[in-house]
C-alpha cells in the first residue's frame, strides 16, 4: 500500500507540473518510491529463474557468446546453470541483489531532481546522482525512475573509484516490469577501460535477462 501511495504521488506531481513546466517532486519522495520497490522485490520474491545471455564484441569483429540459467532460492545465493558456452563466465556474486536497481540514499549520493523524460517508452522522472563516497560500490549518473511506480527504468554512469588497472568502468542498464510489480534486470551493458604498460584496452560486454519466472512470498 505504502509503494502505490508513492506511486499516485508521483503521477499526480508529474501531472501538476507539465501545466506550467515548474513544478518538480522532491528528492526525499522519489527515492522513498524508489527504494521501496527495491525493499519490496527483496522481501517477497521466494524463488526466480531467468535465462542469461552474454555477448562480447573482439576485435575481429565476431561476437563471443555465453548463454546461462540463473536460479535463485530464498536464502541462497544465486546459483547458475551453464547453458552452452563459448565464453568464459563472467566473475561476480551473483544474489537477487544483482537483478535489481542499486538502494540510492541522500546519505550516500548528491541528487539532483532534473526533470522529466520519456525513456524506454515510458513517462520518467531523471535523477542526477553524484557518489560521496568515492570507491567501487558507488557510480556517478543518471538514474531515470517510472512516474508510475517509482522503479528504475534506466540507469547510466560510471564507477566512482575504479579498481586498479581499471581506469573506467562505464555502466548502462534497463530494467523490466515483471509480474506486474518487480523492477528486474533487463539488460546490462558494461565497459572498461584497463591501464597496460603500453596504453590501454578497452573491453565492452553486454548481457541480455530474458525469460523471467518468479514465485513471490504468499501474503495473507
Amino acid at each position: 500500500m505504502r509503494t502505490l501511495m508513492i506511486g499516485v504521488f508521483l503521477c499526480l506531481a508529474a501531472a501538476a507540473g507539465a501545466t506550467d513546466g515548474s513544478e518538480l517532486p522532491a528528492v526525499a519522495d522519489v527515492l522513498a518510491a524508489y527504494n521501496a520497490g527495491i525493499d519490496l522485490t527483496a522481501s517477497e520474491v521466494e524463488s526466480l529463474t531467468v535465462r542469461q545471455v552474454v555477448i562480447e564484441p573482439c576485435d575481429d569483429g565476431e561476437d563471443r557468446t555465453a548463454t546461462a540459467v540463473l536460479s535463485y532460492v530464498r536464502g541462497s545465493e544465486l546459483e547458475r546453470t551453464v547453458l552452452a558456452s563459448d565464453l568464459r563466465y563472467p566473475a561476480g556474486e551473483y544474489r537477487l541483489k544483482s537483478l535489481v536497481g542499486p538502494f540510492i540514499s541522500e546519505d550516500d549520493y548528491r541528487v539532483t531532481v532534473a526533470g522529466r523524460e520519456r525513456m524506454e517508452g515510458e513517462e520518467c522522472i531523471r535523477l542526477d546522482v553524484e557518489a560521496l563516497e568515492r570507491d567501487v560500490d558507488h557510480f556517478d549518473g543518471t538514474v531515470w525512475v517510472s512516474a508510475i511506480d517509482g522503479g528504475p527504468v534506466r540507469i547510466q554512469g560510471g564507477v566512482a573509484d575504479p579498481p586498479f588497472p581499471a581506469r573506467e568502468i562505464l555502466l548502462d542498464k534497463t530494467f523490466a516490469l515483471v509480474n506486474g510489480r518487480y523492477r528486474l534486470v533487463r539488460r546490462h551493458t558494461g565497459e572498461v577501460e584497463v591501464g597496460l604498460l603500453l596504453g590501454s584496452r578497452r573491453g565492452v560486454r553486454h548481457i541480455f535477462y530474458e525469460e523471467y519466472a518468479v514465485s513471490a512470498v504468499k501474503r495473507d
